[in-house]
């Protein structure tokens, strides 16, 4: 072997360490998620989030049963906007997807993609929203980014994108009380559609964050995942189970 292939192995050798630690390690998170009414065990949340440079890039989400089959699947990518993020969400059981892609980031255009099942076929839309715009799992960055806000009392708002129904409504999300969860500094939020007659008919949503990380603690609202005859989609309670320490060093 001469001396410039020793010098390249060598040079490979020094450089591989640092091409490795460009990715950040993983974070993994469970959430299980019960019945609302009558507290049954229903699903798994299975999130796996993925970083670079400590930017978080996209996560992947597996929904087990409980006896640990997955049974559906969802991508969420940040790239381009983090409360915008491209997402597909499929469940095997049915055939029923969600899927949403940004094409423009300054226009705020959407081409959205649904199936109910594999029998009803999919359907799809271009939509263009105004305003702050909310997708799917940026809902929880949307939170965060406004936490000082809306932890102080201020009600803020948002065009969320409803990707089953290929359209959008505007939301409000408000402080209802501080807490202690689970021996931890909290503070609970809720979601509520803004347009009156929506608001009395539609369920809202209660989140419950930590106020030192500003992660979610608990979630409570309506499944994104059907039941298992694929006629309706359950009220959920949904508790992040993070690993002991794990919070902290978040």
């Amino acid at each position: 072997m001469n001396k410039f292939n020793l010098k390249l192995i060598s040079f490979i050798l020094v450089l591989i360490p640092g091409i490795l630690l460009s990715q950040d390690k993983p974070i993994s998170i469970r959430s299980l998620a019960y019945d609302f009414k009558s507290g049954k065990f229903l699903y798994s949340e299975n999130h796996t989030e993925y970083y670079n440079s400590g930017t978080h890039n996209y996560s992947i989400v597996k929904y087990k049963d409980p006896k640990e089959k997955v049974i559906a699947q969802k991508k969420i990518e940040f790239g381009k906007k983090r409360t915008q993020p491209d997402f597909f969400l499929e469940d095997f059981r049915t055939g029923y997807y969600d899927k949403a892609r940004l094409n423009n980031a300054s226009t705020q255009s959407f081409t959205l993609e649904h199936q109910r099942s594999k029998e009803q076929g999919q359907k799809s839309k271009t939509i263009q929203v105004p305003g702050l715009v909310v997708v799917d799992g940026g809902f929880d960055y949307f939170i965060r980014d406004n936490f000082e806000d809306v932890s102080s009392g201020k009600t803020i708002k948002g065009n969320f994108v409803l990707t089953n129904r290929l359209d959008y409504f505007q939301c409000r999300v408000k402080k209802t009380k501080d807490l202690t969860y689970k021996g931890r500094d909290a503070v609970q939020f809720v979601l509520t559609p803004e347009n009156f007659i929506i608001r009395s008919i539609a369920d809202k949503i209660i989140v419950t964050y930590d106020k030192k990380t500003k992660r979610l603690l608990e979630y409570i609202g309506i499944s994104n995942l059907q039941d298992d005859s694929g006629d309706d989609f359950p009220k959920v309670k949904i508790v992040f189970k993070y690993k002991e320490g794990q919070l902290d060093t978040l």
